[in-house]
């Protein structure tokens, strides 16, 4: 999906989200938020929580001695470790939730029509 808040500040209202986020929103029967056009250091709790992971990983490499691993494959495991283990206090809550989460439509792509353009 692409960048789905749209931060322009000469966008119009509607035009704030993404076709596909809007048919996803549309799809859940939610109405999308945004924060105020132009100020995109606004979305405290997403980069808080990214800054709080990014500490938590920091703290486990200390703990571990060394920042070296053997490869990719070994660096993605140590990092899906930290994520896992972050989440697991969230588990019981996102089970309750998943029950009301509808399958997402079939097609992923919306469908398109060839046009001839002059340029």
């Amino acid at each position: 999906m692409t960048r789905v808040p749209r931060n322009r500040p000469h966008l119009q209202e509607e035009q704030d989200f993404t076709v596909r986020y809007a048919a996803l929103l549309e799809h859940y029967g939610m109405e999308g938020t945004r924060n105020n056009r132009g100020m995109g250091h606004e979305n405290g709790s997403v980069v808080s929580s990214h800054r709080y992971l990014k500490d938590q990983v920091d703290q486990a490499l200390e703990s571990r001695g060394h920042r070296d691993f053997a490869d990719r494959a070994a660096h993605d495991e140590f990092v899906r470790g930290v994520v896992m283990s972050r989440n697991r206090r969230n588990t019981a809550a996102f089970q309750i939730e998943r029950e009301y989460l509808l399958d997402l439509p079939q097609s992923t792509v919306p469908p398109t029509s060839p046009r001839k353009r002059r340029v």
